[in-house]
């Protein structure tokens, strides 16, 4: 990259030191009037002269085809993975203010507060990462002995090379740690006390089980989205409707929603405005006060001391209660009059009574490793409990397995900010999950933005076809926006929650991630007027990637990256050699109107192109699947600009661009496909000594610097110039594209390898001499000289850090006393220095 290119510069140098005693010269000083002396005289002769061949590491190209990137969009995406830590999430708010499509309140209880109404909408969620022990067959630890469970698509082991086929990975990496959310809606969730016959049976099962949810959440380390120019929610999701001999008709489900919110979440699990946290209950050896609310029991301080339980083994029993400060036996006394209605509506020998008498709340914590369970309970049943929070920090008894699900205790503070947030105001997004019949799972509807359908060798011998999707939800595109939430300038916490579901669901995610942009989309119009103007609405455009991990089987285009570039190679810590992802960045657009035009740009400290002869870049367009036919071949036009600014001051180069066909059939790892899918024709192939020339035409034309000045290549690009840009001070480069002929556009453009070449490795030299002549006691002559010429520099520096110009200095000096020829009875003294 600019500023880290490899250097192997090579100079040579010679010196010269020479000194003589010159007895005659002083001889010849002696013979001046009223001066006498027999001092020695000397002369020193010191040069020396260097010169530079400065030259670079082969590994970025061999002579004139070393390349300098400016970006390779490897890094133009990056995500915040909220797969990890697990013990982030915690069990979610009900939402207030949520809504269907059609804008109808889904919970209208969660708008209470101290009342238990709050809850009936709360049916059971789990969520966890599955020990990789337990999806082993042969695993010396694992108590599942079951070939047909560890085939569960709900259970089994995933593997990195399912949806990352091109991603290579280190010893003992293969396996790809998916975050699970196993979602029961006909089962109530922890302090869900619904007790009403017209909505739950006598076995404990909604009579509407679509009309529940089942949420997490999680507080952000980064909460400026704008600043950090966070753009999508991003996930890749196994599709949960896969048919299995144990569920043959899952795939005729009528599937559900899942949900997501992005701003200033409650952390009132239990809505009484009080905030909670474990270990500031009263223990026998840590007296502390206490409140009673209907929920349960909170601490009277508010603030949290320490995230740590009592040191005192015999308190954790009175702290590891839950969210309710209950145990099971407190529970029963503060629930009884719950309790009495369940007797009276379905009998004390109903499933749902006996339940709710073991567990009023349903908070009970239950490890997955549990001596209870036999091997005949599958990994679902074992995890169905984990989250609980009642119990779920037991003391460590020294057994092989930790029973713990977390050494902390739960509380209602999910950022550790030690107040309680009660506010609920967010943006609000969605996606459909159905089976991969429905039309809502098609590439390019309902977010989704690739899928990938993996044929998987199971541990029971078979075979099956098992499908990924790719979601990408921008986040400017909410379906709704609860609150006053003006920004995304302070986005605190995420809310997920699944709902309209019927039927149990496993949702398995092998990505689960914020995505953030280097590239910032440019929020004016791409014009010549030289004034910022804003652009107008309507059109979608997205900054999106495509790399070959992910998208090498793309659908109706598979990615590849161009074939004169060659992956970055990477040693891991075990000897093992790693390729590095490869990407190209993707700008996604849909109803850009003729003459409308949308990009993206970077800025940076001034960086200087003077030393390079050429700038490249790859560039690809595709239109979209639907609608089709949207733009012709040279419909649309690439856009680049570079120089202090994009409005005023800058260099132009336009693309008319060749679409890729959609319907290319080609083996996609041939050379003929890479040639179509980056046609040579779009690429940005630059000479930048031909902007220099293009802004000298403009100079000596006497065209006025507020108007553009364009001319017309040979190839079909226009070149522009526009104001004052230098090559010397690039602040920022500009990439967009424009409808220039179509009536409406849909597509995608990819630009990838933006790259600086020809470097100019013209070397140069330097000398640096000195005479310095010793006159007697007389003084000192000194002359000296100093010179360089361009090109010339030191060992270690770069191109761009060289001298640029021609250097010639000379120097004389004396230091004489010249009051040694005057007669010595003066007395005088009389320095001179020049």
């Amino acid at each position: 990259n600019y500023n880290e290119r490899p250097i192997r510069n090579t100079m040579y140098g010679l010196d010269v030191n020479y000194r003589k005693e010159m007895p005659r010269l002083t001889k010849l000083l002696d013979k001046l009037p009223f001066y006498s002396t027999t001092a020695p005289s000397s002369i020193n002769v010191y040069a020396e002269a260097a010169a530079l061949k400065p030259g670079h590491a082969p590994q970025i190209g061999r002579g004139e085809n070393g390349l300098v990137y400016i970006d390779d969009f490897e890094g133009s995406k990056s995500g915040i993975d909220l797969r990890f830590p697990l013990i982030s999430w915690a069990l979610a708010s009900t939402p207030v203010g949520a809504t269907d499509r059609n804008g109808n309140i889904l919970f209208p209880e969660a708008a209470v507060s101290n009342n238990l109404d709050y809850g009936k909408s709360r049916a059971k969620l789990a969520w966890y990462q599955i020990e990789q022990a337990l999806q082993q067959i042969n695993g010396p630890n694992n108590p599942i002995d079951s070939r047909e469970e560890l085939s569960d698509p709900r259970v089994r082991q995933v593997y990195q090379k399912e949806i990352f086929p091109q991603r290579t990975t280190g010893f003992g990496e293969s396996q790809l740690i998916t975050f699970d959310l196993a979602y029961y809606p006909e089962e109530k969730g922890p302090y869900n006390f619904e007790n009403d016959p017209s909505k739950i049976n006598a076995n404990g099962r909604f009579v509407n089980p679509k009309s529940k949810f089942g949420g997490l959440m999680r507080a952000l380390d980064q909460t400026d989205f704008e600043t950090s120019n966070i753009e999508f929610i991003e996930f890749w999701v196994q599709d949960p409707f896969i048919e299995t001999p144990n569920r043959p008709n899952i795939g005729n489900s009528s599937g559900g929603k899942l949900y997501f919110n992005l701003g200033n979440i409650s952390e009132d699990v239990l809505k009484d405005g009080r905030r909670f946290y474990e270990n500031g209950l009263n223990t026998p050896n840590a007296p502390s006060p206490e409140d009673t609310t209907i929920w349960g029991k909170v601490p009277r301080n508010p603030i949290q001391v320490t995230n740590a339980f009592s040191n005192i083994p015999e308190d954790r029993l009175f702290q590891d209660v839950g969210f309710d400060g209950l145990n099971d036996e407190n529970e029963r006394t503060k629930r009884q009059s719950y309790l009495d209605v369940l007797a009276a509506n379905f009998g004390t020998g109903s499933r749902i009574y006996q339940d709710a008498l073991r567990d009023p709340s349903s908070d009970n914590y239950r490890n997955y490793r549990d001596a209870a369970f036999s091997s005949s309970d599958g990994i679902l049943a074992r995890y169905k409990n984990f989250n609980n929070p009642d119990g779920n920090s037991p003391i460590n008894t020294g057994g092989e397995f930790t029973s713990a699900a977390t050494l902390y205790p739960d509380t209602e503070d999910l950022n550790r900010d030690n107040t309680l947030n009660e506010i609920e105001e967010y943006f609000q997004y969605s996606v459909d999950l159905k089976p991969a019949s429905a039309p809502e799972m098609t590439i390019g509807t309902n977010f989704i933005v690739d899928k990938k359908v993996v044929p998987v060798n199971l541990v029971n011998g078979t075979t099956r076809n098992e499908t990924w999707y790719q979601f990408r939800i921008p986040i400017g595109s909410y379906e709704n926006k609860v609150g006053n939430i003006p920004d995304f300038k302070s986005i605190r916490f995420i809310r997920m929650y699944t709902t309209d579901f019927s039927d149990s669901v496993v949702l398995r995610f092998g990505l689960l991630q914020l995505t953030r942009n280097i590239w910032r989309k440019f929020q004016y119009q791409i014009d010549t007027t030289g004034n910022y103007t804003q652009t107008t609405q309507g059109t979608t455009f997205n900054v999106e990637a495509v790399n070959i991990e992910e998208n090498d089987k793309r659908v109706p285009l598979p990615y590849r990256t161009p074939r004169e570039i060659q992956r970055v190679q990477t040693l891991s810590n075990n000897g093992v050699n790693l390729l590095q992802n490869e990407q190209a960045m993707s700008l996604v657009f849909c109803n850009l109107p003729r003459n409308e035009a949308k990009g993206v740009f970077q800025t940076f400290a001034n960086r200087d192109l003077r030393q390079f002869k050429r700038l490249s870049m790859y560039i690809h367009a595709e239109e979209a699947a639907f609608p089709a036919n949207s733009f012709n071949d040279r419909d649309l036009t690439a856009i680049v600009r570079l120089g202090t600014d994009f409005v005023n001051n800058y260099y132009e180069i336009r693309i008319p661009l060749i679409k890729t066909p959609l319907s290319v059939n080609l083996n996609p790892d041939s050379d003929a496909y890479n040639d179509t899918l980056w046609n040579p024709l779009n690429s940005l192939d630059l000479d930048l000594n031909a902007l220099t020339k293009l802004k000298q035409a403009r100079n000596v034309s006497s065209a006025s610097l507020s108007q553009i000045f364009r001319q017309l290549q040979a190839n079909g690009h226009v070149y522009s110039v526009m104001g004052n840009p230098n090559l010397g001070e690039i602040r920022g480069i500009l990439i967009g594209l424009e409808n220039t002929k179509a009536t409406n556009a849909c597509g995608q453009v990819w630009v990838n390898e933006l790259r600086l070449s020809s470097i100019d490795e013209e070397g140069g030299w330097a000398a640096l001499g000195r005479v310095d002549m010793n006159l007697a006691d007389l003084g000192t002559l000194s002359v000296s000289a100093n010179m360089h010429t361009q090109g010339f520099g030191t060992l270690e520096q770069r191109a761009n850090e060289r001298y640029r110009d021609n250097f010639l200095q000379f120097d004389v000096a004396a230091n004489l006393e010249l009051g040694k020829l005057l007669p010595k009875k003066t007395g005088l003294s009389i320095p001179v220095y020049a």
